[in-house]
C-alpha cells in the first residue's frame, strides 16, 4: 500500500467520500490494487472517441471515478477481466434498458452492502464517463 498507484487510489477514495468518519470508523483497507487492462482501456477510449463524434459535450465526457462493492474475489477478477457486464442481449455499461449500479460516494456504496459473515468485502473503483 505504499506505491504511488496505490496512495492516489485511496486519496481518490478519500476525495469522494461521503462522509470521512463514516468510512474510516467502519472499514479498514488491507490492499490496493490498480489493475491494467488494456482492452478495456482501448474499448473505453474508443466509446468516449464515438461519443464526442456524436456530439457529447466536454462535460458529458468528463472522466469520473465510480465505485462499486462485491463480496466474491472470483467476481472482482471477472470485473477486471471482462469489465462490468449487464446482464441481457446488449451488454454495455450504462444502457438504460439493462442498467447497472455504480455509487459516486465509496461510503455510501458500502453502507449499502450487506455484509458477509467473513467481514470482507472489496471496494472496486471504476473509470467512467457520464
Amino acid at each position: 500500500m505504499n506505491s504511488r498507484e496505490a496512495k492516489e487510489i485511496e486519496h481518490a477514495v478519500r476525495r469522494l467520500t461521503w462522509n470521512t468518519n463514516n468510512l474510516d470508523k467502519a472499514v479498514s483497507i488491507s490492499h490496493i490494487k490498480k489493475v491494467d487492462n488494456p482492452g478495456l482501456e482501448r474499448e473505453y477510449h474508443e466509446k468516449r472517441t464515438a461519443l464526442r463524434e456524436e456530439g457529447r459535450s466536454p462535460k458529458e465526457l468528463t472522466q469520473q471515478l465510480a465505485f462499486g462493492v462485491e463480496t466474491e474475489d472470483t467476481r472482482v477478477k471477472e470485473i477486471c477481466r471482462l469489465g462490468l457486464e449487464c446482464d441481457g442481449v446488449n451488454d454495455t455499461l450504462g444502457d438504460g434498458g439493462m442498467g447497472v449500479t455504480v455509487w459516486k460516494c465509496p461510503d455510501l456504496c458500502l453502507r449499502a452492502l450487506s455484509w458477509p459473515a467473513s467481514g470482507t468485502a472489496y471496494l472496486v473503483v471504476y473509470k467512467v464517463s457520464v
